[in-house]
């Protein structure tokens, strides 16, 4: 089951209803801030949704950015 999620989607017109069919949920609208979300919170999403494209930062920068800054050892 999962607990928390981020959503990575600058589509702020579906933003609202993905909040709405998810309880515990988090929106960023670029990949730097999901970035910077995954450093400073306590609980690590146990799902994270990628938007394909976005501003500032896209899927592919902040995957090599995860990676890079071993975010992912929060992975099981």
């Amino acid at each position: 089951m999962t607990k928390s999620v981020l959503v990575f989607d600058n589509d702020i017109t579906c933003n609202p209803i993905t909040v709405s069919l998810l309880k515990e949920i988090e929106v960023v609208i670029n990949g730097l801030e999901a970035i910077n979300f995954l450093k400073e919170t306590p609980q690590f999403p146990d799902l994270i949704l990628l938007d394909i494209n976005m501003p500032i930062m896209d899927r592919l920068d902040f995957l090599k950015t995860f990676k890079s800054e071993d975010l992912n050892v929060y992975l099981k």
